[in-house]
């Protein structure tokens, strides 16, 4: 990917900080389906220290998602499989059974990704107070997993 990338690129590697970033600050942000599967106290200050860095009239799109719907309508195959997977997020009972089932040991389950679910309040005051006063929002989702996508400007905007 690097080979691909223009000369004006560099990549990182970070911490839970972004302690390798230095204050010069950049223009651009994206990041899409990433900050679901970080524990939410972390990604809040991971994005408060984006937003900080961000350069007045930077540009950015972020995904988060807020809401997890358990599945419902017509049993099907489909809606087993779902509900299965919804209760695995949510108990290490029903995690160990459904490995026991796929031929794992119950006592050392196979770990599940992670799926946060974030406060857009808490989201939109770090975009308030970070001065990104031009927010674009696009409802996701995915599979039940509800998101928003924000496209944003860090511009200083008067509220109304």
């Amino acid at each position: 990917m690097r080979r691909k990338c223009a000369a004006n690129i560099e990549f990182l590697l970070a911490d839970d900080n972004l302690s390798e970033l230095d204050s010069e600050g950049f223009d651009f942000i994206n990041s899409f389906i990433v900050f679901q599967h970080i524990p939410v106290d972390c990604g809040y200050r991971l994005l408060q220290r984006l937003l900080t860095l961000l350069n007045e009239g930077g540009i950015g799109a972020l995904h988060f998602t807020y809401r997890t719907q358990p599945p419902g309508g017509a049993i099907t195959v489909k809606s087993i499989r779902g509900f299965l997977q919804y209760l695995r997020y949510r108990s290490y009972v029903v995690n160990g059974i459904v490995n026991v089932i796929q031929g794992c040991s119950f006592e050392r389950p196979l770990p599940i990704m992670q799926m946060n679910e974030y406060d857009l309040k808490a989201i939109h005051t770090l975009f308030y107070e970070n001065k990104c006063g031009e927010i674009y929002t696009r409802f996701t989702d995915h599979g039940g997993v509800l998101g928003v996508l924000l496209f944003f400007r860090k511009k200083s905007i008067a509220p109304l």
